[in-house]
């Protein structure tokens, strides 16, 4: 089952035992659950897909913390959904699933919150991480409101400005929950720092896919509709799932592979095959498809490695 099916279909908050013995009901994947349901674009991202946001949000080139003042989400509301084996780099096991739900509240869709879900490797149901990325693409000193400031971080020094626009904060009663099981501060500080590790690539990994959605043609959409499906689960009443779009990419062209061998006539330096990326022209981004490039006269490149990494 999809993460969205699990998180949608999700009704009760946690239940936590404290050390006092007493039982406590903390903010899980239920506070967001009717959202999805109700959510007009939901995404289901490939694994190439998914490596190219992780390529895009953590290149050394930077491209991403360049284009911030452009990117936006291209719905008021939408759900992300990728495999974390995908974002090479990410820890947790290859199969977890990760999930954003982004929340704009402004009509640019260029201000609001992200809510980051993991699904469980205990296999306990999806869990709501309890920090909430802010963000406002539009006040460059956003980071310098009220919450925590991840500029401190080392791993968010390579996204440029993007860092500057968002700010993290932690869900009050999950603050209370620590402030209770932790014996001082630090312990406290610890906790809360666990959970901000986790999502700091998240949020560049959604703007990046943000980003790639304003390119046009860069992806391939695959509707799901689960329209008779739900017709018999209705019947033997069982929960709806949910529709949504699955996104695939063009990163490398078996097309393009397949010229290699009679040798197209190109002009420049050696034959060589140039994968699919994004390149921004002014205050507009394109996918620049996979292609040949170069003279076959001045030799071929048989083969070529690409490693993606954080």
């Amino acid at each position: 089952m999809r993460l969205l099916d699990q998180v949608a279909q999700s009704a009760e908050p946690i239940s936590v035992v404290q050390q006092d013995g007493r039982t406590v009901l903390l903010p899980g994947v239920d506070t967001i659950a009717a959202k999805l349901r109700a959510c007009p674009l939901r995404f289901v991202l490939s694994d190439e897909v998914a490596a190219v946001c992780a390529d895009l949000a953590f290149a050394a080139d930077g491209l991403l913390g360049s284009c911030v003042d452009i990117v936006r989400a291209p719905s008021p509301m939408l759900w992300i959904e990728y495999a974390q084996g995908a974002r090479s780099g990410a820890g947790g096991a290859p199969n977890q699933r990760i999930g954003m739900l982004l929340e704009c509240k402004d009509a640019a869709m260029r201000a609001g919150a992200a809510h980051i879900v993991w699904e469980s490797l205990a296999d306990l149901g999806p869990e709501l991480c309890p920090i909430v990325v802010e963000f406002d693409f539009d006040d460059p000193a956003f980071a310098d409101g009220s919450g925590l400031d991840a500029r401190r971080l080392p791993m968010t020094q390579h996204v440029g400005g993007l860092f500057d626009r968002v700010r993290l904060q932690c869900n009050p009663q999950w603050m209370d929950y620590y402030r209770a099981e932790c014996a001082d501060e630090p312990q406290v500080q610890a906790a809360i720092q666990r959970n901000v590790s986790m999502v700091l690539g998240d949020f560049p990994f959604a703007a990046a896919f943000c980003l790639l959605t304003m390119a046009g043609r860069a992806f391939e959409r695959r509707m799901i509709d689960h329209s008779r499906l739900n017709a018999a689960r209705a019947k033997k009443r069982r929960p709806a799932l949910l529709s949504h779009v699955e996104l695939e990419m063009a990163v490398l062209d078996s097309g393009a592979e397949a010229q290699r061998g009679n040798g197209g006539a190109r002009h420049a330096p050696r034959l060589h095959f140039v994968r699919g990326h994004l390149v921004r022209r002014r205050n507009a981004v394109f996918w620049r498809s996979p292609h040949l490039r170069g003279d076959p006269a001045q030799g071929v490149i048989e083969s070529r490695t690409i490693s993606v990494r954080l």
